[in-house]
């Protein structure tokens, strides 16, 4: 696996976790999970890191949304792929220095594999301008 499919579960594990709690855990053991030690271990930094910050992480994408969305009102694949992205950028584990392009490339593609059609429009936007803030 590489770190682009590890995102790829990282994504279906926050999606899973968001529709069904309970049912998150049993996804994690799936057959889904990555094979590999380093795609499994960075799959999950990826993961304690969008749970240890997930206010932190809701704020920012909320403060960049239009006026009158709420996060609660963002289709759930592209809330997560957001907050995988800003929790892999602005959260990375202590030995990880993550590019901004490659972020956001990587979160395109997502969106463009399952989101919507215009998802990855919407998520490049919101991301870019997230990372360029100080």
């Amino acid at each position: 696996m590489t770190r682009t499919d590890a995102r790829a579960y990282v994504l279906k594990y926050l999606y899973a976790k968001e529709i069904n709690p309970e049912g998150a855990e049993a996804f994690a053991s799936s057959r889904y999970k990555p094979d590999d030690e380093e795609s499994s271990a960075y799959a999950e930094g990826i993961i304690k890191s969008v749970i240890a910050n997930r206010e932190a992480i809701d704020a920012l994408i909320s403060s960049h949304l239009k006026k009158n969305w709420s996060l609660d009102q963002l289709n759930k694949v592209d809330k997560n792929i957001l907050r995988l992205a800003i929790a892999e950028f602005k959260f990375p584990a202590a030995d990880e220095k993550p590019d901004c392009a490659i972020v956001i490339n990587e979160a395109v593609k997502l969106a463009k594999t399952y989101g919507g059609d215009r998802s990855y429009r919407f998520i490049n936007g919101i991301l870019d301008k997230i990372f360029k803030e100080k």
